[in-house]
């Protein structure tokens, strides 16, 4: 059941980064990916795999596949990516990169671990503000994809440990794509508020 499960979110994982690139290429509405959200996640999953390669740990497939999807995200954005960001974007990248920082030098694996959640939720802010400030921009499907590819990973774990920093771990991966939708959902609402209350005759 556990296979089955980290199966099914490498296939969705795969979905989602096939769908979100082409995004960035169409002509209508293209997504500008932030260089500061993927690329601080670019920069955590390398050293995620480094330190699991470090322990003398086994890796499954999924983190060097969602490293190559950061990765290609991250490129793409040095060249097609958004450009407009804000102080509270700069703000939440440099607390990201001062999570990642400390999780990569304290002793305490506690501190270390809710380091590297801070980081992940971090890193996400200017992704979630252009979902609200410009959510023309942000395609649901994708994120849809990353979403619900995060239970099966979840249950998977569960199957092999049943701990409390795994229950995190897959609670801010869950949570970051969500907010990311919410975000674009109360854009489009605002952006098209009057249009929107016609149609559901309020």
């Amino acid at each position: 059941m556990s296979a089955l499960m980290l199966l099914l979110a490498i296939v969705l994982t795969i979905a989602a980064y096939w769908v979100i690139v082409p995004t960035v290429f169409q002509t209508h509405n293209p997504y500008r990916p932030s260089k500061l959200t993927w690329g601080l996640w670019c920069v955590m999953d390398v050293l995620l795999i480094w330190n699991t390669y470090a322990r003398g740990e086994s890796l499954d497939f999924l983190v060097p596949l969602v490293f190559a999807g950061s990765l290609v995200m991250f490129v793409i954005s040095i060249f097609r990516g958004n450009t407009d960001y804000t102080k509270y974007d700069v703000v939440a990248a440099i607390l990201a990169a001062t999570a990642i920082c400390v999780w990569q030098l304290a002793k305490a694996p506690s501190v270390a671990y809710v380091m590297m959640l801070f980081g992940c939720g971090l890193s996400a802010v200017p992704t979630i503000n252009q979902a609200w400030r410009q959510p023309e921009q942000i395609y649901f499907l994708p994120w849809v994809c990353f979403a619900i590819s995060v239970p099966p990973i979840s249950y998977a774990e569960y199957l092999k440990q049943n701990s409390w920093p795994s229950m995190w771990t897959h609670v801010v991966f869950f949570t970051v794509p969500v907010v990311v939708l919410m975000a674009k959902g109360f854009g489009v609402y605002r952006d098209h508020r009057e249009e929107l209350v016609d149609i559901l005759g309020l």
